[in-house]
């Protein structure tokens, strides 16, 4: 047999005896076999098993990618195991691809290879190669116009957020500039809103809506601490001309997810940066969204 012409297929929710499971593969690698590991992201799925194994395919379990469909958040998710994945050194493929929106999206969360109806039943013959050859042609073509659109809507949404920061430029203190920002904070969707200044520390009190006043009082007490290694910080100061608009992240103050603009303003000619905790929620495939 010619070296990598056969691919084992380890079902991962199958294997319960790790030393057992690591011999076997080690005895198949020996004689020139492909290891894939079938079904990661279902169940139990154990994310130690891919350092320990090194397979050299890992296989996304469809369930991942119907996730992934619903909602813009479990897209992000699907993105960073497809990372995690080929960091460890393995390829990643993307299983059970059945419209050419998922293929779509497969592309755009950088997977490496395929696998699903939309291109082909399984046959006893290569009849359909052809055919699914024209389909991941059709994909690739297609995959620009899949990013101006997505580029149009987060267009949309960033000249959204552009308003919070209209009236915030050229004041003539930052304690103008507070008040101005409080104004913004009465908006139901604002959670906090906080100014840095250009070294990364908090010079401004916590403002939080009424909502998260009293939880977890000890996290509130940001004046004079630090924020230099925060991306809202970071990314302000390298464009200090646009707007920055964070992942979401579960927040430490009320354990709520939320989002994070910012945007360098001068204030009396002094360089600050202005920052606002958006109330986050996860936004549907189904339709184009662009509030926050």
């Amino acid at each position: 047999m010619q070296g990598y012409e056969v691919v084992i297929e380890v079902v991962e929710s199958e294997i319960s005896d790790e030393v057992l499971f690591e011999e076997i593969i080690l005895v198949l690698r020996k004689l020139g076999c492909l290891i894939a590991l079938d079904d990661f992201g279902a169940g139990h799925s154990n994310v130690d098993r891919i350092w320990k194994a090194q397979p050299d395919i890992v296989k996304l379990d469809r369930g991942v990618l119907l996730e992934a469909t619903k909602s813009l958040r479990s897209q992000s998710v699907l993105r960073n195991l497809t990372k995690l994945i080929k960091e460890a050194g393995s390829v990643c493929l993307l299983e059970g691809i059945e419209t050419k929106e998922q293929a779509l999206l497969a592309m755009d969360v950088g997977v490496d290879l395929v696998q699903g109806f939309y291109f082909a039943r399984p046959c006893k013959t290569f009849d359909k190669l052809l055919e699914g050859q024209e389909l991941v042609k059709d994909v690739i073509e297609s995959y620009p116009d899949y990013l101006r659109e997505k580029a149009f809507v987060r267009g949309i949404q960033r000249k959204g957020y552009e308003a919070f920061f209209a009236s915030l430029e050229g004041l003539h203190s930052q304690e103008i500039l507070e008040e101005e920002m409080a104004k913004i904070g009465l908006l139901s969707f604002v959670k906090r809103n906080f100014v840095l200044d250009e070294c990364g520390y908090q010079i401004s009190d916590e403002d939080s809506s009424d909502e998260i006043i009293g939880r977890l009082e000890v996290f509130r007490k940001g004046k004079g601490l630090c924020w230099k290694n925060r991306q809202y910080f970071v990314k302000a100061m390298q464009q200090p001309d646009q707007i920055y608009v964070s992942k979401p992240y579960r927040s430490l103050i009320d354990m709520q997810l939320c989002l994070t603009i910012s945007k360098v303003v001068r204030a009396n000619g002094v360089i600050v940066v202005v920052c606002f905790d958006m109330a986050y929620h996860d936004k549907s495939t189904e339709s184009v969204q662009i509030t926050v």
